[in-house]
């Protein structure tokens, strides 16, 4: 063989040696990728399982939780209706038995009672709005309202526990603070209640001032900032960052002192947070606290009302207001000043004699010592130079009123002060009163009148819950009749014409929500499908009150039945009931 051809030969041989290397190579890489491939599939077949296996354990946790909201849900409305069923009749009767003969151990019995039962109420409220916040179920309600209603609403409340505790209460605003807004009336009172109670309850002596102040107003909206000051024991700062939270007080101690749960602020802050607002408190220990949150208002419309009524302006009158409060006498005389009436104050009556009183001038005077004040006035004759006399008290006894009229003062307003009433009072005395409110006394006498001719059916199982109403309508001047369940009330409503029914919701046989349906659908053989019915029910869960409604039902009462609400509700069903007859 040839050098050459020993050449190639080698040459071939390691070309085949390279391939068969290759080859091998290949062989063990395509094997590699194959096991690769293989183990890839299997993880993306068991990533597949287990996402499977996760995605139908969180449905199904989803599911759970959403059963386990229900059950809480219908477990708190359940709560709700089986305590507030027999508060319906311990607050009803206790507020019937205090308008009886009681002797003055009896009648405080009766008041300790009450004020027990109130205690109870608002801890059953505190604790299932809590429930309903937890569970992002706490909605608000987009209403008209009056500002000053509220307001007004909120001093009648707190009134008797600071003139119980001697303490003074007054309200602060400008006069031209806007009135008409639209928003939640009762959770903004709530939260007013909640602040007031806390300063009244934390303050031995002083005062308790509610302010109302406007931060913005704009063609649609108002920013309003309430603040709640009290001359009480102060709070600590390192216990400041607490009092927001639930179930906690600054001071364990104060809660056995004072009593409380610890939610009321927890949830103000939440509702005033929903009001696109915020809640925050100033305090120095020893010396007092305010409290203060802010809210957003729609406004109703462009001309908007102010907080102090229509502009009534009083030409030619002065004042002399005598107060022994500072406070309550410069903001008076603000509003007296804002009605054109131009007010000084003087800080006795001996003051008062020196004076030369001009013909038209108004005496409004207010005292501490109420009786010895009233005699001192009488003493000097003075009284009978001013061409109105109205009287400031803080106390509401029948004493005080009886000689008031016999020293012949031309109105009594009990503090707090509301302006809007001394505005009103001063209108009817000074002859300014439009046609239209006397038509409207008039109107309002004949229907006073005329209420024994209402028909009125009470549709409640529960006896006792039977009683309260029929005792509280009695008070109102109503005669009612009364059906055990849904099933009877059908069959009187086919004997007789009734004019109004309070519905409760849940009852033996025939509940409220069926009965109602029947009525409407005119299927029982009754002769008023259209009638006027009231929902009077336990339920306060949300909710409630829609499905009252849907069921045709024109009103709602939640139990325990408050007397003032009640009498509210009756005069508007009754103007209505008139003016169809």
């Amino acid at each position: 063989m040839s050098k050459e051809e020993e050449i190639w030969k080698k040459r071939l041989e390691r070309e085949r040696n390279a391939r068969k290397q290759a080859e091998k190579l290949l062989e063990e890489k395509s094997l590699e990728l194959y096991v690769r491939n293989t183990h890839l599939k299997d993880i993306t077949e068991n990533q597949e399982i287990l996402i499977n296996h996760r995605t139908s354990a969180l449905l199904k946790a989803l599911h759970e939780a959403k059963e386990a909201n229900l059950t809480k849900r219908e477990f708190f409305a359940n709560v709700s209706h089986e305590l507030r069923t027999p508060l319906n009749g311990i607050l009803g009767m206790a507020h019937m038995l205090l308008d009886t003969n009681l002797n003055n151990i009896q009648k405080d019995y009766t008041q300790t009672i009450l004020i027990s039962s109130e205690i109870l109420l608002n801890l059953i409220n505190d604790i299932l709005d809590f429930s309903k916040i937890e569970a992002g179920k706490l909605e608000l309600e987009e209403t008209e309202f009056d500002l000053s209603q509220t307001l007004y609403e909120v001093l009648d409340i707190l009134s008797s526990k600071a003139n119980e505790k001697k303490i003074e209460l007054l309200l602060k605003y400008e006069p031209s603070l806007p009135n008409s807004l639209k928003g939640d009336p009762i959770r903004l009172k709530q939260i007013l209640l909640n602040l007031g109670s806390n300063a009244i309850k934390f303050t031995e002596k002083g005062k308790v001032i509610i302010e109302v102040k406007l931060v913005k107003s704009t063609k649609n909206h108002s920013i309003l900032k309430f603040e709640i000051s009290d001359t009480g024991i102060g709070i600590p700062d390192d216990k400041i960052k607490l009092l927001f939270n639930p179930f906690t007080q600054a001071d364990a101690s104060t809660n056995r002192k004072f009593g409380g749960t610890g939610l009321g602020l927890s949830i103000s802050k939440k509702l005033a947070e929903m009001m696109n607002g915020e809640i925050g408190v100033d305090s120095t220990p020893d010396e007092g606290s305010t409290f203060w949150f802010t809210t957003k208002f729609k406004t109703k419309n462009k001309q908007q009302s102010t907080i102090d009524g229509p502009p009534v302006l009083f030409v030619d009158y002065e004042a002399i207001c005598i107060d022994c409060n500072e406070e309550s006498n410069d903001e008076l005389i603000k509003h007296l000043n804002a009605w054109n009436i131009k007010a000084k104050k003087i800080e006795s009556v001996s003051a008062l004699q020196k004076m030369k009183i001009k013909p038209n001038t108004i005496l409004i005077i207010g005292s501490e010592n109420e009786e010895n004040f009233l005699n001192e006035l009488v003493e000097t004759g003075i009284k009978n130079k001013f061409v109105l006399k109205i009287f400031l008290s803080k106390i509401r006894t029948t004493k005080i009123i009886e000689l008031a009229k016999m020293n012949h003062f031309d109105s009594i307003i009990f503090k707090p002060l509301k302006f809007r009433q001394i505005q009103l009072e001063l209108s009817a005395s000074l002859n300014t009163i439009s046609e239209k409110s006397e038509t409207e006394k008039k109107q309002n006498a004949s229907n006073n009148k005329s209420q024994t001719d209402i028909q009125i059916l009470i549709v409640e199982d529960n006896l006792i819950n039977q009683k309260v109403a029929l005792a509280l309508l009695n008070k109102f001047g109503f005669k009612a009749h009364t059906a055990d369940n849904g099933l009877i009330a059908l069959e009187k409503m086919k004997q007789q014409k009734f004019d109004l029914i309070f519905m409760d919701f849940q009852m033996p046989e025939l509940d409220g929500y069926e009965t109602t349906g029947r009525i409407r659908n005119g299927q029982s053989g009754i002769c008023s499908p259209k009638i006027p019915i009231i929902a009077m029910t336990a339920n306060a869960m949300k909710g409630d009150q829609e499905k009252c409604l849907i069921a045709g039902m024109n009103d709602f009462l939640s139990k325990p039945i408050i007397p003032a609400e009640l009498e509210e509700l009756l005069q508007k069903w009754v103007d209505f009931i008139q003016q169809k007859k």
